[in-house]
């Protein structure tokens, strides 16, 4: 432990065990992030024998760690991020992921907040696709696909792969 470590941290392992990034950890290799918060809750309490603050801290901070939502999740059900970095300018991404949304009958395009945000509704469950973009150069762009009000952690599992195998063939040709 370094000189560094708040009272918190310190706290978190001496009541858990572990430190925060050694949780995190075991939670990334478990697929946490696949699993609704409050559910993340009752199984830290019941697999690790913790005490209900401190599964909820600990998946809280997971999410919050991992970028995932907490609050309000029963409303938005379950959400995924995928990430991809190209090396191409980012109006020739932009143009090839229109056109691969376009071309896809399974979506319906609901607005454009500007040149490289999109908002798209899956059709078949009405869940939510927001597509950014963001350059990093002149010549890189990495965008990102968030996929929020998925039914269940199965579906999150399923469109988690979905988007990465996707992801690839919306910029294969560049």
């Amino acid at each position: 432990m370094n000189n560094s470590t708040t009272p918190l941290e310190k706290e978190v392992l001496n009541e858990t065990g572990k430190t925060m990034q050694q949780w995190f950890s075991e939670l990334a290799q478990k697929k946490f992030e696949c699993i609704h918060w409050k559910d993340q809750i009752e199984k830290l309490a019941e697999n690790y024998d913790l005490e209900a603050s401190w599964a909820e801290y600990i998946a809280m901070s997971y999410c919050s760690e991992c970028g995932l939502p907490w609050k309000d999740q029963a409303y938005k059900g379950f959400e995924i991020t995928v990430t991809k970095t190209v090396n191409q300018p980012i109006n020739s991404v932009l143009t090839l992921t229109k056109e691969w949304f376009e071309h896809e009958q399974r979506v319906v395009q609901k607005s454009r907040l500007n040149g490289s945000k999109i908002k798209y509704e899956w059709v078949n469950d009405q869940s939510h696709i927001d597509v950014k973009l963001k350059s990093i150069n002149k010549e890189k762009t990495k965008m990102v696909i968030k996929h929020d009000g998925l039914k269940s952690q199965v579906d999150a599992s399923v469109m988690r792969n979905f988007w990465k195998e996707h992801m690839r063939t919306m910029v294969e040709s560049l």
